[in-house]
C-alpha cells in the first residue's frame, strides 16, 4: 500500500518533494490513514484539526485523539 501511494504520488505529480503540505485531519479513518501513509513515505506535511463543538463531547474526544495521535507520527 506505501509503496502504491508513493508512486501515485509521484507519477501524479501531486506536489513537489520540497513543499510542506497541511492535511486536515478530523480523527476519521480516511484522514488518519492519510496521515500516516505521509509519515512513513517521509513526505514533510502538518496536520490541522478544528474543533467547532458541533457534537460535544465527541467533537472534545476527537480533538483529543487527533493530539494524540499526531505526536506519533
Amino acid at each position: 500500500m506505501l509503496e502504491d501511494f508513493i508512486n501515485f504520488v509521484q507519477k501524479e505529480n501531486l506536489f513537489k518533494p520540497d513543499q510542506k503540505i497541511l492535511i486536515a485531519v478530523s480523527g476519521g479513518i480516511d484522514s488518519i490513514i492519510l496521515s500516516k501513509l505521509f509519515s512513513l513515505a517521509k513526505f514533510n506535511f502538518g496536520i490541522a484539526h478544528v474543533n467547532f463543538s458541533l457534537r460535544g463531547e465527541e467533537s472534545l474526544a476527537d480533538e483529543v485523539f487527533v493530539k494524540k495521535f499526531a505526536k506519533t507520527l
